[in-house]
């Protein structure tokens, strides 16, 4: 803001810039929202006070530059090439943007977004993550390593040993570990239960399950009944009631006392399978 007040004290596509509140201004849909109407010019002048970027000194940039030009001329000449030799007095024509100088204005604006928007927070991240892990994490065999796995390469796995930065990168070392280690178990267990459900496909092109499980059952409904607003500053609701009925018909006795004994706060996995 105190760059555009000082270079363009005149423009008005940036006096709002100017006076807008920073906290409306630090989001990347705000910034490429005031940027993207920006001129080339405007842009450059941006690059080299906030960011300290030279356009004209960058190899890359300059060569970029250099295109633009060449394309603006290009431009230039067809429409005086076009042109009658006495023209009839008309409205000025609109200058429209050549591609070389909209790919140019998009780096810029990249740059710009890049260095002005507001960094996200780790602790933000992993106050957003799941409790539990979700299909993608489940089934990437570079996170979570596969059965046949015998340690030919390596994995993207943080270090635990003494070398850490701080307390916090401490704890988010454990954190991640334990999370793929609970995720390799989870893993393990729908592995072992999903093949012996023997789901197939009927005529009706649904699902079928021929086989039987010892703690997975086919579901005889799920009805979700209540959702609540999210909490203040949270984008997730924050309770989601739902009813989900399950038939023990056929199970042999220990079995069903086992499904009995499901109380409160207990975890079930809701499995969906297409056959």
């Amino acid at each position: 803001q105190r760059v555009c007040f000082q270079e363009f004290p005149q423009n008005p596509s940036l006096k709002q810039i100017m006076l807008i509140n920073v906290a409306n201004l630090d989001t990347r849909e705000a910034l490429l929202e005031h940027f993207q109407a920006l001129p080339l010019e405007v842009l450059k002048v941006l690059c080299a006070k906030v960011c300290y970027l030279d356009v004209s000194k960058d190899p890359t940039l300059a060569a970029m530059e250099q295109k633009v030009r060449e394309a603006i001329e290009a431009q230039e000449k067809a429409e005086a090439a076009e042109e009658p030799k006495e023209p009839k007095k008309k409205k000025r024509k609109k200058k429209v943007k050549t591609e070389e100088e909209k790919r140019l204005c998009e780096l810029l604006i990249e740059i710009l977004v890049n260095r002005l928007e507001r960094p996200v927070m780790q602790q933000d991240d992993v106050m957003k993550m799941p409790l539990y892990p979700t299909e993608e994490l489940i089934w990437d065999p570079n996170l979570v390593p596969e059965e046949h796995y015998s340690g030919d390469y390596s994995l993207a796995l943080p270090k635990l040993n003494l070398q850490f930065l701080t307390i916090h990168d401490y704890l988010l070392r454990n954190f991640n570990l334990f999370r793929l280690e609970s995720t390799h178990e989870i893993r393990d267990d729908l592995q072992d239960q999903i093949p012996r459900m023997r789901a197939s496909a009927d005529q009706d092109e649904g699902t079928y399950f021929s086989g039987s499980a010892r703690m997975a059952v086919p579901l005889a409904g799920l009805e979700v009944m209540n959702v609540k607003r999210p909490k203040v500053g949270d984008e997730v609701p924050s309770e989601v009631r739902a009813e989900v009925r399950w038939s023990l018909t056929g199970m042999l006795p220990q079995i069903r006392e086992e499904w009995d004994t499901l109380r409160e706060h207990d975890v079930i996995f809701l499995i969906r399978i297409k056959a």
